[in-house]
């Protein structure tokens, strides 16, 4: 009997259809795998030593460059303190790393220039997402956000500190954090460091009383030694905000500060010292134009928010409620007024301190094009000069330009003598 042959083999699944830029567009990207600082550690080569003194040097409890400065002014070892010691140790390791690495006097080390910086850049890449990730999970915890604040402080301007000291500056390519973490949880921890960062401006303007733990908010927080606002701007761009945006954020951040300093404790009217604060910085802002014309709105309504009314309904009552306000809140009422008063620069109380808009101009009748019209401009109304260059448009004022009408009757006769 004849066998039967078997039946084909079933058909290959179809292959998916690619989903094209549309299927692609809500697609969230996955994060750069970025090695930790134990692997870049691990092992026993030449990369791996110099990687474990970086590391160690970026992890310091200490701000090199300042604690250094300390130190060069010291004019004994006794005079020397811990911080100041460890600084001087850590500049003298790094050193040390550079003869071996790139060479002493010219001669050949154990690495490249390019390997040099390259293990500085993984090591600070590394240790960038551990402190990002590491502020991000604390961010609700006051104590220890601000103790990571601090730790991210004195990475950014111990980073520097190591690629000079090794001889790479020049050689380091953009270090930028790579994890998981939102860009709106980023941009949190932005703002968070700021509002930590702005006792020490208010000190800077001279309204630095008030700010110890006893007039401390959440908006308004005690000073950290260590965080301070130049550093904390230079982390805008390792955490990928732009320039413009954090802009933005610090005047939103400053401007919610002063707001907490000047509505007091859980609501209650104003300190004195909370007053005459928030009142200078008001004074500076205004002074140094600061707040630019879109920031108005922003301003009227925290100002509304802590004085408990709208700033228009203040305005009106200004002679009842200044009688009830220290010397601090008579001023307070003058930089008002001169926001968004009458005597706001081109605004009213009623216009937010905006420029009003220009007059119209006269409207210009319609020139028909009419064959009936003829245009004659009368001999020397062009001044010599003016005619030498025509092409200027302002000769064309210097054009005299009579419009008369043609018409197929003839004139009227003159009149008889």
């Amino acid at each position: 009997l004849a066998v039967a042959p078997p039946p084909p083999p079933p058909p290959p699944p179809a292959a998916p259809k690619p989903k094209g830029v549309i299927g692609n567009l809500f697609k969230k990207a996955a994060a750069s795998k970025v090695p930790t600082v134990d692997e870049l550690c691990a092992g026993g080569g030449d990369q791996a030593e110099l990687c474990k003194t970086i590391a160690w040097a970026l992890r310091a409890p200490v701000d090199v460059a300042a604690a250094a400065q300390r130190a060069a002014a010291a004019t004994s070892s006794d005079d020397l303190d811990g911080p100041s010691s460890l600084a001087l140790e850590i500049l003298q390791v790094l050193g040390e790393a550079r003869n071996a690495t790139l060479g002493a006097g010219g001669a050949g080390g154990s690495l490249t220039r390019g390997e040099v910086a390259d293990c500085t850049e993984r090591v600070g890449r590394a240790m960038l997402l551990e402190r990002i990730e590491g502020a991000a999970a604390v961010l609700d915890d006051e104590v220890r956000f601000a103790e990571s604040a601090l730790g991210l402080c004195r990475f950014v301007n111990n980073a520097g500190v190591v690629a000079t000291e090794l001889g790479v500056a020049a050689d380091i390519g953009e270090v930028l954090y790579e994890g998981a973490v939102p860009r709106r949880k980023l941009e949190r921890i932005y703002t968070s460091a700021l509002t930590l960062a702005a006792p020490e401006l208010l000190s800077q303007m001279g309204m630095g009383m008030g700010m110890g733990e006893e007039n401390a908010t959440a908006d308004a927080p005690e000073a950290v030694a260590g965080v301070d606002l130049e550093t904390v701007t230079m982390m805008a761009p390792l955490l990928k905000i732009r320039e413009q945006k954090a802009e933005r954020l610090m005047q939103e951040t400053m401007q919610r500060v002063m707001t907490a300093m000047m509505g007091g404790d859980d609501g209650d009217a104003p300190s004195g010292a909370q007053m005459e604060q928030a009142v200078g910085m008001l004074e500076t802002l205004v002074e140094s134009g600061a707040v630019p014309p879109e920031e108005l709105e922003s301003l009227r309504g925290m100002l509304s928010q802590s004085m408990g009314m709208p700033v228009e309904e203040m305005l009106e009552r200004k002679e009842e409620l200044m009688e009830q306000l220290p010397a601090e809140g008579k001023r307070l009422f003058a930089v008002i007024d001169k926001l968004f008063g009458a005597g706001a620069k081109g605004g009213s109380a009623s216009g937010g301190g905006a420029a009003p808009a220009a007059p119209a101009p006269p409207p210009v009748d319609e020139i028909v094009d009419d064959p009936s019209a003829a245009v004659t401009i009368k001999p020397g109304a062009l001044s010599p000069a003016a005619a030498a260059a025509a092409v200027e448009p302002s000769a064309a004022a210097n054009v005299q330009v009579t419009v008369k009408v043609k018409s197929d009757t003839p004139p009227p006769a003159p009149p008889p003598a």
